[in-house]
């Protein structure tokens, strides 16, 4: 009988992590025209400051959200910062990052995730040298940050629409 509950207990949290790993992997994401330059007109704008927290656990409210507006985190000092991602509904998000090498993973489930390669903003590369496209499932995301050269970070958590491409 406890077999069948720890294989329960197993597939709650493997279902999620594989039907992410397939959304990451199988939808385009439709970036809005002028998104990256909307991006570069916020660059300035300091956003809401957030502390990172030093371990998922605590991230409670370490929170940002997927928002046309901008946030800056407080980096953990010397190790990993987390801040969390409540997403409400299935969502396509633009990360855009102030800083290079700073956005090292995403969780989901307690499962890590590999973010896509990051490029630069076309538009403002200088000022923000990293963007990723996301498709993210509903649930509680954590993002983890960390630098050894700079104390915080300025990102934005852009909206976008997921178009699903099932041609594979």
């Amino acid at each position: 009988m406890m077999n069948i509950v720890d294989d329960m207990k197993r597939s709650v949290v493997i279902a999620p992590a594989l039907l992410v790993a397939v959304l990451l992997a199988a939808c385009n994401v439709m970036e809005p025209v002028g998104l990256g330059e909307q991006a570069c007109a916020q660059v300035s704008v300091a956003g809401t400051a957030v502390d990172a927290a030093p371990s998922m656990d605590e991230a409670s409210a370490s929170v940002i959200g997927i928002s046309a507006e901008p946030w800056t985190v407080a980096l953990v000092p010397g190790g990993p910062g987390f801040v969390r991602i409540d997403v409400l509904e299935d969502a396509g998000a633009v990360l855009f990052a102030g800083e290079a090498g700073v956005v090292r993973g995403l969780t989901f489930c307690g499962i890590d995730f590999p973010l896509p390669d990051p490029a630069p903003n076309g538009f403002c590369s200088e000022d923000i040298p990293e963007h990723v496209h996301l498709a993210l499932p509903s649930g509680v995301w954590h993002l983890e940050l960390e630098s050894d050269s700079v104390d915080s970070v300025w990102l934005l958590l852009a909206p976008v629409a997921v178009a699903h491409d099932h041609e594979h």
